[in-house]
């Protein structure tokens, strides 16, 4: 970037504030002058070659709109202390304890997904707490710290190779998290879409998805979180 570009885009930025909002030509013409012809022409082949890779190489996509399969009825409860592994007639699930107050559950058949949250492999020992986990026999499960109820799961539905994800809220529950998003701290009764987006630096409240998302949130209630 020359000694001129950050000026440049200032008074773009002040000529926009002025005047009403820039359609898609002009902001690409604008941002053509800023950068330069060589770089807008880098970014147009990396993305275009960003796509090509992912038509050729993506794995299938979900049904969302099939009926999607159930786990069914449990089969088998298999203990392994303090971790356990629950076999049913339509999948498998895996519940592991990562310290004694991390659990981690995962359901199959299926790719396992990439461990961006938990990126430790080798965890300590460690004594069994309060918190526990209860499996139920239609594949539901119910997180307790001894009397109290942080969560339940409903049953998982498998659509081809994805897992649709249901949970019961508390009344007075709060999500938060997903990632950079347009929309209230407290997205409860929001939807959102996984899946990064440029808006192109023009978006508004309510405006999904956006730059970056991230699967992972928080409920907050008044049992706990």
């Amino acid at each position: 970037m020359t000694k001129r570009e950050p000026a440049q885009v200032l008074a773009r930025l002040r000529a926009g504030k002025q005047g009403k909002e820039p359609g898609k030509l002009a902001q690409a013409i604008n941002g053509i002058q800023v950068i330069g012809f060589r770089k807008s022409l880098q970014t147009v082949l990396c993305t275009a070659q960003k796509a090509w890779w992912e038509r050729r190489h993506a794995p299938p996509a979900p049904v969302w709109g099939s009926r999607g399969v159930g786990p069914g009825r449990m089969l088998k409860l298999e203990p392994d202390p303090p971790h356990c592994r629950a076999r049913f007639e339509h999948a498998e699930l895996d519940v592991r304890w990562l310290a004694s107050d991390l659990v981690r559950i995962t359901w199959h058949p299926g790719a396992d997904p990439v461990p961006y949250a938990i990126a430790r492999e080798q965890w300590p020992s460690f004594e069994p707490g309060g918190f526990g986990v209860g499996i139920e026999e239609d594949g539901s499960l119910v997180f307790r710290v001894e009397d109290r109820l942080l969560r339940r799961d409903l049953p998982p539905v498998r659509h081809g190779t994805g897992w649709c994800h249901r949970a019961v809220l508390h009344p007075d529950e709060q999500v938060h998290g997903l990632g950079e998003r347009a929309l209230p701290f407290d997205l409860r009764g929001t939807t959102s879409t996984m899946w990064n987006s440029e808006p192109g630096g023009h978006y508004t409240v309510g405006h999904d998805p956006i730059y970056l998302c991230t699967p992972t949130y928080v409920g907050v209630h008044t049992e706990g979180s």
